[in-house]
C-alpha cells in the first residue's frame, strides 16, 4: 500500500461525506487507503461512515470505536492502522478540492528523499462560505515571506501547516510518548517530522480547511485556545530538550502577553495581571508589555 488517507471524524454529519467523497475521487497510478476512525458520534456521523464502507469495502476501512476516546486516541488507534508507505491526513470537517492532490505529493516524495513530509496551501473556509487564502495570511500576519524548504528552525517559530494538507513519511511515525500529555499533536507531528528531514511546501490551493463551532480546536474561546498552546509549548521545549529554549519562551511571552490582554478586556485585572508577569519572565523585554502595563495601571 502506497499510502494511507488517515480520517478521524467526530459529530461531522454535515462534513463527512464531503471529506470521503473527496478522498475518494484520488487519480492516482498506485494503490491507497482510506483509514477512517469513527469516535461514537452522538449525530449520524457513524452511520454515513458505516455505508461509505460498506460500498468501498476496498478501498475504506472503518475503525469503529467501541467508546469516545477523544481526538488523540483516535488517531493513534487510526494510525496504527494504517498500512502505507505515506500518510495523508484528512479530519472529517474537511475536504480535498484537487484530485492529483496525492498523485503530486508522492511524487514528490518518491523523487526526494530528503524531505520527510510536504504540504501545501489550503483555503480557510468560514460557517458563512467566505474563504481566505491560509498561507497568505498566516505570512502577512508575521511580517514572512513564502518558502519551499521548511526546517525544523521554521516550525519551532511556529510556522504554520495546514493538517489537512500533510502527507507523511511512515517513519516519522510513532511519536515520542510525551505528545500523549499534550492538548493536540499536530505540532509534534511536523516537529518530530522536520527533526528527521525538511519540510516541502508546494504553493497551491489544493483543500479546504473548515472553521466552524464545532471544530476540535476553532470551536473553543480564544484563552482555552492561548491554554492549549502554552501546554504544548512547555512540552515541545521539554521534547526538543531545551535546545530552542530562548525561541520557545518568546512564543510564549507572547501567549501570555495575548492572553493578559483578553483577561484585562473581561475585566479580569488580577488574572491579567498574573500573565503580564509570565510575560516578563519568559521575556523581559516584549515589545507590548509596556503598553500592556499603562493599560492595567490606569483601569
Amino acid at each position: 500500500m502506497k499510502v494511507s488517507v488517515c480520517m478521524i471524524t467526530y459529530n461531522h454529519e454535515p462534513f463527512i461525506a464531503q471529506a470521503i467523497e473527496s478522498a475518494l475521487m484520488q487519480e492516482t497510478d498506485f494503490d491507497y487507503e482510506i483509514v477512517i476512525g469513527e469516535d461514537c458520534s452522538t449525530d449520524g456521523t457513524r452511520e454515513i461512515v458505516r455505508q461509505y464502507a460498506q460500498k468501498y469495502p476496498d478501498t475504506i476501512r472503518a475503525m469503529l470505536q467501541e467508546k469516545n476516546t477523544g481526538g488523540k486516541q483516535n488517531f493513534s488507534k487510526s494510525l496504527a492502522a494504517c498500512q502505507g508507505e505515506y500518510i495523508a491526513l484528512l479530519e472529517g470537517d474537511d475536504y480535498w478540492t484537487y484530485p492529483q492532490k496525492l498523485q503530486e505529493q508522492v511524487k514528490l516524495l518518491d523523487v526526494h528523499s530528503e524531505y520527510s513530509m510536504c504540504f501545501h496551501n489550503v483555503y480557510q473556509e468560514s460557517s458563512n462560505g467566505r474563504r481566505v487564502d491560509r498561507m497568505e495570511r498566516f505570512l502577512r500576519s508575521r511580517g514572512q515571506i513564502c518558502k519551499q524548504r521548511i526546517t525544523l528552525d521554521d516550525i519551532v517559530r511556529g510556522y504554520a501547516v495546514p493538517t489537512n494538507s500533510a502527507v507523511v513519511r511512515r517513519e516519522v511515525f510513532p511519536l515520542p510518548a510525551i505528545v500523549s500529555r499534550s492538548a493536540g499533536s499536530d505540532r509534534f507531528i511536523w516537529t518530530v517530522a522536520a527533526q528527521r528531514g525538511d519540510l516541502a511546501y508546494i504553493d497551491e490551493l489544493w483543500a479546504v480547511y473548515r472553521v466552524h463551532d464545532g471544530g476540535v480546536f476553532s470551536g473553543i474561546s480564544a484563552i482555552d485556545k492561548l491554554q492549549h498552546l502554552l501546554k504544548n509549548d512547555h512540552l515541545m521545549n521539554e521534547m526538543l530538550e531545551y535546545k530552542y529554549d530562548v525561541q520557545l519562551r518568546r512564543r510564549m511571552a507572547d501567549r501570555h502577553y495575548q492572553m493578559a490582554k483578553l483577561l484585562l478586556k473581561d475585566r479580569q485585572k488580577r488574572s491579567a495581571a498574573r500573565h503580564a508577569w509570565r510575560c516578563f519572565r519568559n521575556h523581559p523585554l516584549h515589545p507590548g508589555l509596556a503598553r500592556l502595563l499603562v493599560k492595567m495601571l490606569l483601569r
